[in-house]
């Protein structure tokens, strides 16, 4: 029998990366970012603060419209 991961999922809210290799809302069920996303975006400062909870979705999405908010006011640099 498999077992199922307790953790929750996490969703990327960046901007789409890599010519398409990660998408903007993509969702990771097993609650972990991939190691080869953390490898081939790791020149990006705080890259995994872009993975947020699902359960905290919405509230991330309202900081990254505010400019006032650290979390937003980085968004506009990751490329």
């Amino acid at each position: 029998m498999k077992k199922r991961s307790t953790k929750e999922a996490i969703v990327y809210i960046g901007r789409t990366l890599g010519n398409g290799v990660l998408l903007q809302n993509t969702v990771f069920s097993s609650g972990e970012i991939p190691q080869f996303l953390l490898k081939e975006f790791s020149h990006i400062p705080d890259f995994e603060s872009l993975f947020v909870p699902v359960s905290l979705l919405g509230e991330a999405r309202k900081r990254l419209r505010d400019k006032g908010d650290a979390f937003g006011a980085n968004f506009p640099k990751v490329k």
